[in-house]
């Protein structure tokens, strides 16, 4: 049995005929291919796709002025979202952090009362990266009454490090305000963000029952 990397996208000639631009049959050698360990023949198959659907946008779908709605629930939908959703992960991959932000802001932009892909919690981290950090304070304050951003722990410690860095003159009040914010909303996270920096907790702060989940206090 051949291996996969080393078979066609698609067998034929005629790209109509043999399904070269079929999205679903698309995604699937997509997905087949990133569980071989081909990224780069995935990557082609997604960018396939993604040409595949601007080619027959509507001219009043003009992504750029970010009103165009899509619902997920119709299945033919589904797929350009999925696309997108792995298309901005094969540009973070590429260290792309600001495209990865802008087509993250598009992917939120189709369904912001649905945001069926969960992109709230990609974006402020690509906001963070590419050191867009007055957007996200302007996004949170915007969002917030609708999508109770601050119930969400990324947003939560993002917003905190956004104002750490947006601070003047040494003044770091706001910033201190969210981050005590964010310790007493989600104070379990703290160790965890130590663990992945590489820092090690205060002895107060490993032994403080606060800080600790429900499994280690007991």
């Amino acid at each position: 049995m051949r291996e996969l990397s080393s078979t066609p996208y698609i067998q034929g000639s005629d790209d109509e005929e043999s399904g070269a631009y079929n999205i679903d049959l698309l995604l699937q050698m997509s997905y087949l291919f990133r569980e071989n360990g081909d990224t780069a023949a995935a990557v082609d198959l997604i960018n396939r796709a993604l040409f595949a659907f601007e080619s027959v946008f509507h001219h009043s779908f003009n992504y750029s002025q970010a009103n165009c709605r899509l619902q997920y629930s119709i299945r033919e939908n589904r797929s350009f979202f999925i696309c997108l959703f792995l298309h901005i992960q094969d540009v973070a991959r590429k260290s792309c952090p600001r495209t990865a932000l802008e087509l993250t802001k598009f992917l939120f932009s189709l369904s912001p009362d649905r945001d069926p892909l969960a992109s709230l919690l990609l974006l402020d981290y690509y906001t963070l990266r590419s050191s867009q950090y007055q957007f996200l304070v302007d996004f949170y304050h915007h969002f917030e009454p609708y999508r109770n951003l601050s119930q969400l722990p990324n947003f939560a410690y993002s917003l905190a490090l956004a104002h750490f860095h947006l601070s003047k003159d040494d003044d770091l009040s706001i910033a201190n305000k969210y981050i005590r914010q964010a310790l007493l909303h989600f104070p379990q996270l703290l160790r965890m963000l130590l663990d992945k920096c590489g820092i090690a907790a205060d002895k107060r702060v490993q032994s403080h029952s606060f800080f600790t989940t429900p499994i280690e206090s007991k």
